[in-house]
């Protein structure tokens, strides 16, 4: 492992990425719930807890692929399990929403059905931890070209 590559920056840049890309999702699908608080908070919060969730995908994939820099090279067999990996954890983070009632689903929201959740929050961590992933080895490689020149 490179342990340049597991630094306090490069994990602030992940965590500021899918802060950023997680506000902007929860802004456009607020109108989806039926929530208890007003939109800057529910987007704060959950946002904050989804950047954390996406940061959490990374680490994980460094212990199980055993490379820090395992995001800047997405294989299959990476992008299946980081997409897999990010459909469980909206999954169960729906399941428990719903169930502990922090939140509920009104008319709008399209229900992906026999799992009985919404649709949008579980395309948002797929697709997200996914483009978080990208920006950053976009990130990473230009300012690595920028260093060789």
């Amino acid at each position: 492992m490179e342990n340049k590559f597991l630094n306090k920056k490069f994990a602030l840049a992940i965590f500021v990425v899918a802060y950023i890309l997680n506000f902007l999702w929860e802004y456009l699908h607020y109108p989806l719930y039926n929530c208890k608080f007003p939109l800057g908070v529910c987007a704060v919060v959950t946002s904050f807890r989804d950047a954390l969730i996406i940061l959490g995908i990374y680490f994980l994939g460094v212990l199980f692929f055993k490379n820090n820099r395992w995001i800047l090279n997405l294989t299959k067999l990476k992008l299946g399990l980081l997409l897999v990996t990010s459909f469980f954890i909206a999954y169960i983070i729906e399941l428990q929403g719903i169930y502990f009632g922090k939140w509920s689903y009104n008319e709008f929201m399209p229900i992906i059905p026999v799992l009985n959740v919404g649709l949008s929050p579980i395309l948002q961590m797929i697709f997200l931890s996914f483009i978080t992933f990208l920006i950053i080895k976009f990130l990473v490689r230009k300012l690595n070209g920028k260093r060789n020149n």
